[in-house]
């Protein structure tokens, strides 16, 4: 978690308010942040969604998974699959991800799944962009 955020953990209370804000989020935009199963066991293994954090003036990928569902290709897959929903029920013309820089595996992902680095004045962290695609944006492999 020491990535995600401010790094805390949050407790039931605004676990519960976080999960009102996305479900408010898919009502009104038709996406959000999802949770992340495997699909052989069911297990929760992290989230992945498109936000819109109060700070920022652009929407963000991102995703949290779980030390033990790295190095299983389950962020590129899921990364995909949100970009390509995203792209299909908004209008948005981008979307962007902000990655510690010290976070290479972060960064192949967002390669993997088409983002580009982009400019970023901030040196505490990389920025990578990818705008709309032309045709439809398969979450295939």
């Amino acid at each position: 978690m020491r990535f995600v955020g401010d790094g805390t953990t949050l407790d039931r209370a605004d676990v519960a308010r976080w999960i009102r804000i996305c479900q408010e989020k898919y009502a009104t935009r038709g996406y959000g942040t999802s949770a992340v199963m495997e699909r052989e066991t069911g297990a929760f293994v992290g989230y992945c969604g498109v936000v819109r954090p109060p700070d920022q003036d652009f929407d963000e990928l991102i995703y949290v998974l779980h030390r033990r569902s790295w190095g299983k290709g389950y962020a590129t897959e899921v990364g995909r699959a949100m970009l390509a929903h995203v792209f299909d029920v908004s209008t948005l013309s981008s979307i962007s991800a902000t990655i510690d820089p010290h976070k290479d595996q972060s960064k192949r992902v967002t390669a993997r799944i088409g983002m580009v680095q982009a400019p970023c004045s901030d040196d505490s962290m990389s920025y990578w962009v990818i705008g709309r695609p032309t045709g439809r944006l398969s979450s295939a492999p």
